[in-house]
């Protein structure tokens, strides 16, 4: 269905107004983007984590937290063929990615977290990925 262009500009503010108290509030949205320069890439920067950050173990999952100076959180996510075959490793981090991309906003700024997989006979769900992330940031 298309809209016509008063439509779709009426539909882009950022305020309403509100029916019960007459005032006029702001919606603030968050953005849940997880861009490339909020990845861990380089090897050297997974060494780093590993060797100076603090390793905080979950129910599915194991951090490694790294504190920094940055205004953003950063994630790297590693995963040996040890897991499971290629669609088992990329299953379990996009679910991790996701998780992150919800709760990003919790995490203090500056983080650096690095997640593998803890040796499971099962793959982990979403809700106890989401589960162990809600304990990283109550730490």
């Amino acid at each position: 269905m298309r809209l016509s262009q008063a439509n779709e500009n009426r539909q882009g503010t950022s305020n309403y107004q509100s029916t019960t108290t007459g005032r006029t509030e702001e919606i603030v949205s968050v953005k849940l983007q997880f861009p490339k320069s909020r990845r861990v890439r380089s090897r050297d920067e997974f060494r780093r984590i590993k060797k100076y950050g603090k390793r905080t173990n979950g129910h599915v999952v194991v951090f490694d937290v790294l504190a920094e100076k940055f205004p953003y959180r950063r994630l790297g996510v590693t995963v040996s063929k040890r897991y499971g075959n290629a669609v088992a490793r990329n299953r379990f981090k996009r679910l991790i990615r996701e998780a992150f991309r919800i709760q990003q906003y919790r995490l203090p700024p500056g983080l650096i977290i690095h997640v593998t997989p803890r040796v499971n006979p099962s793959a982990p769900t979403f809700q106890e990925i989401l589960e162990d992330f809600t304990q990283l940031y109550a730490k």
